[in-house]
């Protein structure tokens, strides 16, 4: 009716076959030679998890408020130091002079869905940015200048300078 051949002429194809996934185990009596009994980064990952679980049950109704969020992940300061960047600054984080707060969203996972809390993150600020590409190109022309003049001097002048030229 359709048109289209109802045949199983399709499903007799050979399939490629599926790679078998491969497996570390980090726990039990066949571990992986690799990770030490007292792994660090295992430590690291349970501590991170069950900070997570705390700020799951701490976070009801999506009224966690970004101090409160930055406490809960061990910012003992108010602000939460991850990879160089600092983040906390819509709490009680305060950026340093040269930089300034932008919008950072954390997301934390709940069983109605996840909620997401502002905590801020401090980058450098914009004045910064143009301040440093003035100069870039200030000094980039100074040196041109100087180059072009050095080069543009007459060949008596530096006969004069340095002794006869052979």
């Amino acid at each position: 009716e359709d048109g289209l051949d109802d045949s199983d002429e399709f499903d007799n194809r050979p399939r490629p076959r599926a790679r078998p996934r491969r497996h570390v185990r980090t726990h039990g009596p066949h571990r992986n030679h690799l990770f030490p009994p007292s792994d660090p980064l295992e430590d690291r990952v349970a501590k991170l998890e069950d900070e997570l679980q705390a700020i799951q049950q701490f976070a009801v109704n999506g009224s966690l408020s970004p101090t409160d969020l930055v406490a809960r992940l061990g910012g003992s300061d108010g602000c939460l130091r991850t990879d160089g960047e600092i983040m906390g600054c819509m709490g009680d984080c305060q950026c340093h002079w040269a930089r300034r707060c932008y919008p950072q969203s954390v997301f934390i996972g709940q069983a109605e869905g996840p909620t997401r809390v502002d905590v801020g993150i401090c980058r450098p600020a914009i004045w910064t940015s143009v301040l440093a590409s003035m100069l870039v190109f200030a000094a980039s022309l100074a040196c041109l200048s100087t180059i072009r003049k050095l080069l543009m001097r007459p060949l008596s002048d530096l006969a004069d300078s340095k002794g006869p030229v052979r």
